[in-house]
C-alpha cells in the first residue's frame, strides 16, 4: 500500500477490500495510506454489491456482507462526513453517476468496476484540488485505473483476512472427519500379559532327590514320633500279691489290648510306608509344580473399533500339558499317624 505525501485524501473502498480485508472500522487508514487525514468514500455500487452477497454469495460471503453492511448502518452514512476512529471519517455518496460519464471515459454500465470509477469521475469533478484515490484489491480494476490516470492504492497484505471456514463449514469437515474414521475404525488386538508387555521372563530351580543320610533322618525321626504301641498283660501282681485283670479295665484311657496293639501298629506301618514313598516322590512334586507356570493374559484393543465376537486359539510348541488349574500343593500331605481304634 503506497500512498504518502501527507494532507488528506478521500479514499473511494472497492467492494472487494471491505468483504476480503479487516472490517473497515478497524483500520487506521491515515497511517496505513501515510496521510494525515482520511475520508473513506462508499458510492452506490458498493451498496449493491453488498446486498448482493448478503443473499447470493457463499456462506462465508454472506456472513461477511452482512457485517460489513451492519457496520455501515451504525454510521448513518450521507453526503455528510461522519467520523470512525481518529482522523478517519466516511461518506456516502447518495446518487448514481451520469450516464455521460460513462460514454466519456469509455466505462461499461454493467461493470460493477466501470459504475466504482464513474462515481469516482462524478466525485472528483466536485472536489477539484482535493486528492481523491480508488483502494482496491481487483487486479482487473488496475489497467482502468492506470489509463485513466486514477490513482489507485492496494490494501497491506497483512490486512487481509485469513481464509478461514465458517461455523457451518467446521460443522461439516468434523462430520466428514468423523464420517472417515468410521469408515477407517477397525480393532488393533494384542494378546499380551497386562499393561502392553508382551515377553515375560521366568526362572525356577529344581529339587534333588534326598540323599540317603537325610532320608534316613527322616525315617528315623518319623518312627520316633509315632512309635508302636505295646499291648497290656492279661494279669499283674498287685500289692500284697494280689493278681489284678486288667482286660477289666478295657476301654479306660491308657489300656490297650493285645488285638489293639496290633491293629494300631499295623496302621502306623502303612502310613509309615506312605511317608516313605512321600519323601520320594517330594522331589520330583515340587518340580512339576514349579515348572507349571499360570499365564494372565490381557487381550488388549488399540484400534479404532470395538472388538466383538473375538475367538482365540492358544497353542504352543513346547513341550508340556494345558491344565485347567495348577497343582495345590497343600493337598499333598506327608503321612500321619493313625488314631487308636477301640
Amino acid at each position: 500500500m503506497t500512498a504518502g505525501s501527507g494532507g488528506h485524501a478521500f479514499i473511494f473502498m472497492d467492494t472487494n477490500v471491505l468483504m476480503q480485508y479487516r472490517l473497515f472500522d478497524e483500520v487506521d487508514w491515515a497511517s496505513e495510506l501515510g496521510v494525515s487525514r482520511v475520508t473513506l468514500v462508499f458510492a452506490p455500487i458498493v451498496f449493491a454489491e453488498l446486498d448482493k452477497f448478503k443473499w447470493t454469495g457463499s456462506r462465508r460471503q454472506k456472513s461477511r456482507a452482512r457485517t460489513v453492511v451492519k457496520a455501515l448502518g451504525a454510521l448513518r452514512l450521507g453526503p455528510t462526513p461522519v467520523r470512525v476512529r481518529d482522523n478517519v471519517e466516511a461518506i456516502a455518496l447518495d446518487a448514481e453517476p451520469a450516464d455521460a460519464l460513462f460514454t466519456e471515459h469509455r466505462l461499461h454500465p454493467q461493470s460493477s468496476d466501470d459504475h466504482l470509477l464513474a462515481s469516482y469521475f462524478a466525485f472528483s469533478a466536485e472536489h477539484a484540488g482535493e486528492r481523491v484515490l480508488v483502494l482496491s484489491a481487483d487486479s482487473g480494476l488496475a489497467p482502468k485505473a492506470r489509463s485513466r490516470r486514477i490513482e489507485l492504492v492496494a490494501s497491506a497484505d497483512a490486512l487481509e483476512l485469513r481464509d478461514e471456514p465458517d461455523e457451518t463449514e467446521r460443522e461439516l469437515e468434523k462430520a466428514r472427519r468423523e464420517l472417515a474414521e468410521a469408515k477407517n475404525a477397525a480393532p488393533d488386538l494384542s494378546l499380551t500379559f497386562g499393561k502392553g508387555r508382551t515377553h515375560i521372563q521366568l526362572s525356577f530351580h529344581t529339587l534333588k532327590d534326598l540323599d540317603y543320610r537325610t532320608r534316613d533322618t527322616l525315617l528315623r525321626a518319623w518312627r520316633k514320633r509315632f512309635p508302636h504301641q505295646e499291648a497290656m498283660p492279661d494279669v499283674m501282681i498287685g500289692p500284697g500279691g494280689q493278681e489284678i485283670r486288667l482286660p477289666n479295665f478295657s476301654g479306660m484311657p491308657g489300656y490297650m489290648s493285645a488285638k489293639e496293639s496290633a491293629e494300631y501298629n499295623a496302621g502306623v506301618d502303612r502310613v509309615f510306608s506312605r511317608y516313605d514313598a512321600f519323601l520320594t516322590s517330594w522331589p520330583a512334586i515340587v518340580n512339576a509344580q514349579n515348572r507349571t507356570i499360570a499365564f494372565k493374559f490381557a487381550l488388549e484393543n488399540g484400534g479404532t473399533a470395538p472388538a466383538n465376537d473375538v475367538y482365540l486359539q492358544l497353542w504352543t510348541e513346547a513341550d508340556g500339558t494345558w491344565l485347567e488349574k495348577a497343582p495345590d500343593l497343600r493337598q499333598i500331605r506327608p503321612g500321619t499317624s493313625p488314631r487308636v481304634q477301640r
